[in-house]
């Protein structure tokens, strides 16, 4: 009985002692399983607050997925055609091509844009082709259709950009000027940024800091000078003044304390929703609305659109700013490839050597044409008449072996020898070639330097019996005149057809120099319909 009773007390001190190995066991695991749903919390909420402070490392789809079209303002005012009721028919004899060159920056260094309007009282753009063969990436609008009325002021169109979700354009869309130009590659990331669900435009601009006294000073001697002016004319100060107008107003909505940043000119991302209650709190308390909503003409009194703007959501949305390689020239300057930059041509009596300048310039940036372009020349026969003197045509010099024969002026010659046939190459280029001879025309040379190291190439044309893959027979025919043209070599931009002598007489070498825009290097192209 005794070892019965000590049988069944070992078998219970052995129960208990599993229970209590297993309780601990229990404990263990619940307190595992605690702290594993505790990291995985906090990990939680760390990735939430990472997501809030870095977006950026969101999903991206929906910025990848987000539609951007591209708006670009423009007038040509060298179509005789246009016509806008109670504005002045003013006319240009040169159309520089500005926009041209814009669709071809935009189509090569930002290819994911979705469509490219363009927003004119023009019928259409001279450079491209009908707008049935062009409407699958560019498509025109009228301003009056837009606006309902006809207006001359950009920052009237400006403020009503709004108006454009009646016309299919995406909600997030980038507005060029026409003289606007993307010089680098650049991805929808760099100019529009996702967060908490929504796709936003960068605000783009400059660190420049603007003190308000200064501002306030600045606006009203400004508006004191030019009201002592018999008429009004554009000039920095004017724009100035609407600048410094957009800035005071961003004061009276937000205080003293409000951040001001300064607008890279003229290219900008927009969202049709912003702008249109950038609209609306316009018109409900800025002192002069119809100056800024529904003026025909730039008014002193309206504030500069894009300041207003970029000032506005960054201090009412806190929308992100981001600084970009952004810069403004004038036609007489040489552009670089940096993110954005401007040619501008408006404010300043430029010469025609200067547009010449700035036209070869552009296409020595962006030589390729799209698909949407008109040739500049129609294949065919030609004559090349100098602007120089009436009649006075480039010949070819006669050559037994047909090689290096050079290119001269001779009066009227009637004769083959100045007949070309110009033949489109496929790749924005063409070639020339000598009906007498049967071959092309290219250039051959030596390269010179002068003191200073300024690339002052002097080469003889000649005519060259090769084939005309080599891009030593290929030329650029550019104009901005529709008349006359410059003849650009393909092989070295830094060459163009010039008449080598002040004095225009007959036997005048044609030599190819640095193009310099000027009349020695312009030809009328006289298309000849028989050889008979």
């Amino acid at each position: 009985m005794r070892r019965l009773l000590y049988y069944l007390f070992f078998i219970l001190i052995i129960n208990c002692y599993i229970k209590s190995i297993t309780s601990i066991k229990k404990k263990e695991n619940n307190s595992l399983e605690k702290n594993i749903k505790n990291i995985c919390e906090k990990w939680k909420e760390m990735n939430r607050h990472y997501n809030a402070c870095y977006p950026e490392i969101e999903d991206e789809s929906l910025l990848d997925n987000e539609i951007i079209d591209v708006l670009i303002k423009y007038i040509d005012l060298s179509d005789e055609n246009l016509h806008r009721e109670g504005l002045p028919n003013i006319k240009k004899d040169i159309e520089n091509g500005e926009i041209k060159y814009s669709i071809r920056s935009i189509l090569e260094n930002i290819p994911w844009i979705n469509k490219i309007y363009i927003l004119m009282p023009n019928d259409k753009v001279k450079y491209f082709k009908e707008p049935e063969f062009i409407k699958d990436k560019i498509i025109y609008l009228r301003d009056k259709d837009v606006l309902g009325f006809d207006s001359a002021s950009s920052i009237t169109f400006e403020f009503n950009l709004w108006r454009l979700k009646n016309f299919n354009i995406s909600t997030n869309f980038m507005y060029f000027n026409d003289d606007c130009f993307v010089g680098k590659r650049l991805k929808k990331s760099d100019l529009f940024y996702q967060e908490n669900g929504e796709v936003h435009p960068y605000i783009l601009g400059k660190n420049t800091k603007l003190d308000k006294k200064y501002i306030q000073w600045d606006v009203q001697k400004s508006l004191k000078d030019i009201s002592k002016r018999k008429s009004l004319k554009q000039d920095p100060k004017e724009f100035h003044v609407n600048r410094d107008l957009a800035i005071l107003f961003i004061y009276k909505l937000f205080g003293n304390d409000a951040i001001i940043k300064k607008f890279n000119h003229n290219a900008f991302g927009d969202n049709l929703i912003e702008n249109e209650e950038i609209y609306n709190v316009t018109i409900n308390y800025y002192d002069y609305p119809d100056e800024c909503t529904k003026a025909i003409k730039r008014e002193l009194k309206a504030m500069n659109y894009q300041h207003m703007r970029i000032n506005y959501m960054i201090n009412k949305y806190n929308r992100k700013f981001k600084i970009m390689d952004a810069r403004y020239y004038d036609i007489t300057q040489i552009p670089n490839y940096c993110d954005l930059f401007v040619i501008n041509k408006g404010g300043k009596m430029y010469s025609y050597l200067d547009f010449g300048k700035s036209l070869i310039k552009m296409n020595k940036m962006f030589p390729i044409p799209t698909k949407y372009e008109k040739l500049n020349v129609e294949n065919g026969y030609y004559k090349f008449e100098t602007i120089l003197k009436k009649n006075m045509n480039v010949n070819i010099n006669f050559n037994d072996d047909f090689n290096e024969t050079s290119l001269f002026l001779k009066s009227n010659s009637k004769s083959e020898n100045e007949i070309f046939k110009i033949e489109y190459q496929n790749d924005g280029t063409y070639s020339i070639r000598s009906i007498v001879y049967n071959s092309f025309i290219g250039i051959s040379g030596n390269q010179i330097y002068d003191s200073e190291f300024n690339f002052t190439l002097e080469e003889y044309t000649y005519q060259l019996k090769k084939n005309v893959e080599d891009y030593r027979q290929k030329w650029f025919f550019l104009t901005n005149t529709d008349i006359y043209f410059f003849i650009v070599s393909a092989y070295d931009s830094k060459c163009a057809l010039d008449v080598s002598s002040k004095k225009i007489v007959n036997n005048v070498e044609i030599k190819c120099l640095v193009p310099n825009g000027g009349k020695h290097q312009l030809y009328k192209l006289i298309k000849v319909d028989s050889l008979d």
